[in-house]
């Protein structure tokens, strides 16, 4: 997970003979609080 306090982004890294990554989609707490409940159930 990366957050600059205000966004949270998490990221997904596939070892392998060739590392891979992905990334999630940007969760914002301002100015939509109402994901605040989805990020927890996330880091739940």
């Amino acid at each position: 997970m990366t957050t600059n306090g205000d966004e949270f982004v998490f990221l997904k890294l596939t070892a392998g003979d060739t590392p891979k990554y992905d990334t999630s989609r940007t969760f914002s707490l301002f100015p939509r609080r109402h994901e605040l409940g989805t990020l927890l159930q996330i880091l739940k």
